[in-house]
C-alpha cells in the first residue's frame, strides 16, 4: 500500500521487508522472517516461481553484502528511510521495553552506523488494542495503553537521535485515538458499519470544526481480534507513513493498490473485512494528515488551514 502512493510522488522507488507475526524486534532479529506460508499467495508470485516473502533477517535487510529477496545484491546502503516497529505490548512493559531498547543498542544501531547511516528512522507507533486481547487488561484500557505507548516510543525515538541517527515517530496510535474520541459510531461493530454504508459514507467534512463526527469508526479500524487492523486500519497506517516520511498529504485513493496485497485477512473471517469507500479513504487521509500537522493541498494554496 505505502509503495503504491509513494510511487504517486517519486519516480522510482524500492521496497523491502524482514516481518515476523507476534515478534518483538529481538525474537524478529534472532529469529529472522517468519512470512514463508502467509505470503505464499498469488499476489507475492514472483515470475522465477518463488514467493515475495521479504529479505531473510533484519542483518540481510540491512546490510549491503547480503542477498535480498529478490535474489540480487541488497543496495542497503541506499535506504533512505528505514521502518521499525515493535510488538504493541513491548514499550509500555518495563522489561521487553529494556531488552528491546538492549536490542537496538546491540544490534539495530550498529547495523545502521555501518550500512545506513544516512537513513531516517521511522518508529511506526502501533495501535493500542480496542480490547482486553493478548492479556493486556492490566494495561488500562485503551487510552492509558495509547498513553504507555507514546512514552515508549518517544524513549525509543531518543535513543536513535542520541546514536546521531534521524528519527521520526509516525503516529498510529495516536490517530487511533482520535477516530476514537471524534466519531458518532462508537457502538457499531465493524460488520454493522459495512451494513450500514449509506449512513456511515456521508457525513461532510466542518472545515470550522474538529470534533465533526467520522465516516469511519474506530471499531472499523479493527479485525475481529480487536488488535490486528482491517483494511481500514492498514490504510489509516499507510496513510500515516506517508506522511511522516514526506510531509506532504496523501495522494488520493485507489482501490486497485490493494490488488498486490500479499496477505490481506485470515480465511476464517466472515463476511470478509470490507475496503475503504472513497469517502472514508478521505476521511482517513485527512486524519493523517492532521496527526502530522499537514494542511489539505487546497488549503495550503490558499494560504489556509482547516480541521477535521
Amino acid at each position: 500500500m505505502l509503495e503504491h502512493m509513494m510511487n504517486q510522488r517519486y519516480a522510482h522507488v524500492t521496497q523491502d521487508s524482514c516481518l515476523r507475526g507476534g515478534a518483538n524486534v529481538t525474537t524478529l532479529f534472532e529469529k529472522g522472517n517468519g512470512m514463508r506460508n502467509k505470503f505464499a499467495t498469488p499476489a507475492a508470485l514472483k515470475p522465477d516461481g518463488t514467493y515475495d516473502i521479504g529479505s531473510p533477517t533484519v542483518e540481510a535487510l540491512l546490510s549491503s553484502s547480503s542477498e535480498n529477496s529478490n535474489n540480487t545484491t541488497s543496495a542497503a546502503a541506499a535506504w533512505d528511510y528505514v521502518i521499525i516497529n515493535d510488538h504493541t505490548q513491548a514499550p509500555v512493559r518495563e522489561l521487553n521495553k529494556t531488552e528491546s531498547i538492549r536490542t537496538f543498542q546491540e544490534k539495530y544501531i550498529p547495523l545502521l552506523d555501518r550500512h545506513n547511516q544516512n537513513a531516517t528512522v521511522i518508529l511506526l507507533m502501533t495501535a493500542a488494542y480496542k480490547s482486553d486481547a493478548k492479556n493486556s487488561s492490566d494495561l488500562g484500557g485503551f487510552d492509558n495503553f495509547t498513553k504507555s505507548l507514546v512514552e515508549g516510543y518517544a524513549e525509543y525515538a531518543t535513543l536513535f537521535s542520541s546514536s546521531n541517527h534521524d528519527v521520526r515517530i509516525a503516529p498510529l496510535g495516536l490517530a487511533y485515538q482520535y477516530i476514537k474520541e471524534h466519531n458518532n459510531n462508537t457502538n457499531r461493530s465493524h460488520h454493522e458499519e459495512q451494513g450500514a454504508a449509506n449512513e456511515t459514507t456521508t457525513t461532510a467534512f466542518d472545515a470550522s470544526s474538529p470534533s465533526s463526527a467520522a465516516v469511519v469508526s474506530w471499531e472499523a479500524l479493527y479485525a475481529p481480534d480487536d488488535f490486528h487492523p482491517s483494511p481500514h486500519g492498514t490504510y489509516l497506517e499507510a496513510c500515516l507513513l506517508y506522511c511522516t516520511i514526506t510531509g506532504q498529504e496523501p495522494p488520493d485513493y485507489q482501490v486497485g493498490w490493494w490488488s498486490t496485497a500479499r496477505y490481506m485477512q485470515p480465511p476464517n473471517v466472515k463476511p470478509p473485512m470490507p475496503l475503504p469507500t472513497a469517502k472514508e479513504a478521505d476521511y482517513l487521509r485527512r486524519v493523517a494528515s492532521h496527526l502530522c500537522n499537514i494542511a489539505p493541498a487546497a488549503a495550503a494554496a490558499a494560504g489556509t488551514t482547516n480541521s477535521l
